[in-house]
């Protein structure tokens, strides 16, 4: 009792001795208290995520890069509208249904592996056209599973590494590989000296005598020793709220035009020959300034320009990170600048990629993502011209893509019509998955109807 006593006694005296500190410390704790509540309720209620692309921490990060764990959350932005959604990956990971390696029902199985357009990388899961194939085939009464293995930034390379590690386990009857024109680059992403290139474990190359080899790239142990700045972020609902916040408040403050040095090269690719030599120059001198849509307006004003090119030029200006990091290789001028060995290279992993899958027994199919609707965004900002050169030169990717397809054996899925794109990024919206879903059917239709059926 007098042990209580005197403690009491000693607390009371500490506070009178220091009450401003005392009063700090409880309203430090209660404010802690409050914050680990609030964390928890968040958590359990209303848990966000603040990435579509996925960590290196994880499992499949490990294996191929970066990736998410099972069930973690996926959050994707509809660039037009600014909508946000959330969904989960399953139980493997991957940006699908759940799914298991024996096939218990006897569905017919096609493994779909490709980069951030079969991830979805601006729509929700249930509008990927994965998902939507699925559900098309469900409602018909037919007894198909469409697996769907990819991340956004993936190449070709992780494909094969992804098929052999994942793909070939769920015995599926078709795999499809689907080409987007970045695919070709991301085979060599190892030989970015910078921070791109240390972010794949493995990378293929081809030996001199011409044969593809498996290369451990040892600047992933460094990189993956590296706790990433999102990981961390990742671990606290309150944290990424905050995070957000700071992105919303960082992009509000933006500008919506700037003159980047992509966007130079997009002006001089583009409409070159319709610039005075004067505007070139100071178009030099505004280099990376942010301006209002009025002050570019004044810019522009100084010159002898038609109004055409004015509105061109208005376009490609616009402060968007594909318009700012523009390069040659993204746009339709001039000669193609993909060396011989960068299809080699190509053509030995899809070879490579047929072959795993012929030991599986299963066949291999080659989609390509180069449809009209890709032309008429590519028009649109200006990175491709108004005439036939850029249809030819679509074409011939087509036209590449088949030759290939039919020299190694495998069969390869025209292009659709209606591929559409958002206005504010290159990635295929919602009527452009529902459109591939659709293309895919009717393939699946016409190739596998027999085995379909008895399923």
């Amino acid at each position: 009792m007098n042990s209580i006593r005197n403690t009491s006694e000693t607390s009371s005296r500490i506070y009178h001795i220091y009450p401003k500190t005392c009063l700090s410390l409880i309203s430090a704790i209660l404010l802690l208290i409050v914050l680990v509540l609030f964390e928890i309720g968040l958590r359990m209620l209303a848990p966000i995520a603040i990435t579509n692309v996925g960590y290196k921490n994880t499992p499949n990060g490990q294996r191929y890069g970066w990736g998410f764990k099972p069930y973690d959350l996926v959050r994707t932005e509809n660039p037009d509208t600014g909508k946000v959604s959330f969904d989960r990956v399953n139980n493997k990971g991957w940006r699908d249904r759940d799914r298991t390696y024996e096939n218990a029902i006897n569905a017919f199985r096609v493994v779909v592996l490709g980069d951030s357009e079969t991830f979805g990388f601006i729509v929700p899961k249930r509008k990927t056209f994965t998902w939507l194939l699925e559900e098309q085939f469900k409602a018909k009464g037919r007894n198909v599973e469409i697996i769907n293995i990819s991340y956004s930034g993936w190449g070709t390379s992780q494909q094969l590494e992804a098929l052999e590690k994942e793909g070939i386990k769920y015995r599926p009857d078709l795999v499809v590989i689907n080409f987007s024109g970045n695919d070709i680059y991301d085979n060599t992403i190892h030989t970015d000296p910078g921070k791109f290139g240390a972010r794949i474990p493995f990378f293929h190359e081809l030996s001199a005598e011409g044969k593809l080899q498996r290369r451990d790239n040892h600047r992933f142990s460094h990189e993956l020793s590296i706790t990433s700045r999102k990981f961390i972020l990742s671990k606290s609902e309150i944290i990424k709220r905050l995070w957000l916040m700071r992105l919303a408040v960082k992009n509000y403050k933006k500008r919506p035009h700037i003159i980047s040095r992509g966007q130079i090269h997009l002006i001089q690719a583009s409409l070159a020959d319709k610039l005075p030599k004067r505007f070139q120059i100071a178009l030099e001198e505004e280099i990376n300034r942010e301006m209002t849509l009025l002050e570019l307006k004044r810019f522009l004003n100084g010159f002898d320009l038609k109004q055409n090119v004015r509105k061109a030029i208005i376009r490609i200006t616009e402060n968007r990170n594909f318009q700012r990091d523009f390069h040659g290789a993204q746009g339709l001028f001039g000669k193609p600048n993909l060396s011989h060995r960068h299809w080699l290279l190509y053509k030995k992993i899809m070879v490579k990629i047929k072959d795993v899958a012929t030991k599986g027994g299963t066949k291999v199919a080659l989609a390509s993502d180069y449809g009209p609707g890709l032309l008429k965004w590519m028009r649109y900002w200006h990175r491709a011209p108004h005439d036939k050169t850029a249809e030819e030169k679509i074409a011939l990717q087509n036209s590449r893509l088949r030759s290939l397809a039919n020299s190694i054996g495998v069969k390869f899925i025209e292009p659709y019509l209606n591929d559409n794109r958002a206005r504010n990024d290159p990635h295929l919206d919602e009527v452009g998955h529902r459109a591939k879903a659709d293309n895919l059917y009717k393939f699946l239709m016409l190739f596998f109807n027999n085995e379909i059926q008895k399923r």
